[in-house]
């Protein structure tokens, strides 16, 4: 069986990224959590069958029944305001912290890294990074089929499941 001690990450959001417009604009947002959950409120009021198009026509990887579950279960003001404190939050945090090479590459061995194109929050320099600190040690891979939403699609959760799979065949025969 593989072992236990295995971590993967998937698309991880480990440093903050001062080049990346997506993270400044959701890290201002983020800065009063009331106002994107105020939006998801009066968002809940629409019709659901209009929701679920609105958040298809934003997001063009969320499958309908994917667009169903966010529109009926998270358009709410209580779970906006919790996601944006929690936002809020990890960009203090985040902006505050360099990347503990050191400590990675002793863990190196158990360690697991899958990066997608265009993901704001684990972007292509940090994919290379991670190769150049961590490989051939760590698990590393750049998958151009994935996106970081990618448990919104049945197709791309099947297909990070089939890496998580690989990823934990790997681990354990480096660590037999």
């Amino acid at each position: 069986p593989p072992s236990s001690d295995s971590v993967i990450f998937l698309f991880l959001f480990w440093q903050f990224d001062e080049g990346s417009p997506k993270q400044l604009r959701l890290e201002k947002v983020a800065q009063r959590p009331y106002i994107p959950a105020a939006f998801a409120q009066c968002l809940g009021l629409v019709p659901h069958f209009l929701t679920v198009r609105l958040i298809r026509l934003f997001d063009k990887n969320v499958e309908a029944e994917s667009a169903r579950h966010v529109a009926g279960q998270l358009l709410s003001y209580t779970v906006g305001h919790n996601a944006f404190s929690l936002a809020r939050d990890e960009f203090k945090s985040l902006r505050r912290k360099e990347i503990d090479w050191q400590w990675l590459k002793g863990e190196a061995a158990r360690l697991g890294f899958v990066f997608c194109p265009g993901d704001h929050w684990s972007p292509r320099h940090l994919h290379r990074a991670t190769e150049e600190n961590l490989a051939p040690k760590s698990w590393v891979r750049f998958e151009p089929r994935q996106f970081h939403g990618f448990v919104t699609r049945h197709d791309s959760s099947h297909h990070m499941a089939e890496l998580t799979r690989d990823f934990l065949g790997a681990s354990s025969s480096s660590t037999s």
